[in-house]
């Protein structure tokens, strides 16, 4: 037992030592003490099959369950490590209005969006009112044909060109030096100017020379292309992002801003590019 709340877990309850203390496992790992492990041992056979095939599946993780039973895995006799993610890490991603609209008419998001919370009740609502704000959009546009859009054309000769080289690097190499930008310059231990500074300059290098150089044999190669260069424009929002937040606050961690701003509590930080121009907000959410 990691925490002093319980002895152990309840069907009722579960184990609220992640929801009150939700980096406990991340710091017993930097602190050597990890890693943390789920003991089954005393685990009732009800339980047991409670948490397996209902509560899993509930939360969406029953892959675990599979992969247990795939091979052969028996919790009874054998401990799993344990890990939670901090839920306020996931609240990243598309911002939206009341309607769960974007900022480009027409394009909704549906899910754990940017600027609500609310774990799988709030992804579920956010759902229905995505959809159903659609579905009343379009009614109000008319079907247009897109094919001869010069943006289509553009991305069309892109993809293009990748499928035609011959040579060049592999998407696996962009990706892993990506993963180790990210990691160095805008990772959870330490933040600070100088590095997403470099850490900025370095990713831009990179999307320059993969543009140059990243090819594809066949769909699949190409797929994993267009998905790292998804990956680079993400990373480098966040890390413009991460420099503008000018304090410490759980996971950010600067070195030149150990202090947390308490004029951000509850604050949203949205991101939006304009053509060349980045603009970064503050806002309260709706």
């Amino acid at each position: 037992c990691v925490t002093p709340y319980q002895d152990k877990p309840s069907r009722e309850n579960g184990d609220i030592a992640s929801d009150i203390w939700p980096g406990s496992y991340r710091d017993r790992m930097q602190s050597g003490q990890g890693p943390t492990y789920m003991n089954c041992t005393k685990t009732t056979d009800e339980d047991l099959d409670y948490m397996l095939h209902t509560a899993m599946v509930s939360e969406g993780i029953d892959s675990i369950t599979d992969q247990l039973e795939q091979r052969g895995v028996d919790l009874r006799k054998e401990m799993i490590e344990f890990g939670s993610y901090n839920i306020g890490i996931g609240c990243q991603g598309v911002d939206i209005d009341i309607h769960a609209m974007s900022n480009i008419p027409g394009i909704f998001a549906a899910g754990s969006v940017g600027n609500v919370k609310g774990s799988l009740a709030g992804a579920a609502v956010i759902g229905m009112v995505a959809g159903e704000s659609a579905a009343d959009y379009v009614k109000t546009v008319e079907e247009v044909s897109v094919e001869h859009h010069p943006l289509i054309s553009e991305k069309l000769a892109f993809y293009n060109e990748i499928m035609e080289r011959e040579s060049g690097a592999y998407w696996k190499e962009a990706a892993a030096t990506l993963q180790n930008i990210m990691n160095d310059y805008a990772g959870a231990n330490v933040r600070s100017e100088s590095l997403f500074a470099a850490g900025l300059q370095y990713l831009a290098t990179l999307k320059e020379e993969a543009l140059k150089h990243l090819y594809a044999s066949n769909s699949h190669e190409l797929l994993r292309v267009l998905e790292t260069f998804d990956l680079m424009e993400v990373g480098e929002a966040l890390m413009i992002m991460a420099r503008n937040r000018k304090e410490t606050r759980g996971m950010h961690k600067r070195v030149d801003y150990t202090y947390t701003n308490l004029l951000l509590n509850g604050k949203f930080q949205t991101i939006q590019r304009c053509g060349d121009e980045v603009k970064l907000e503050f806002r309260n959410p709706f």
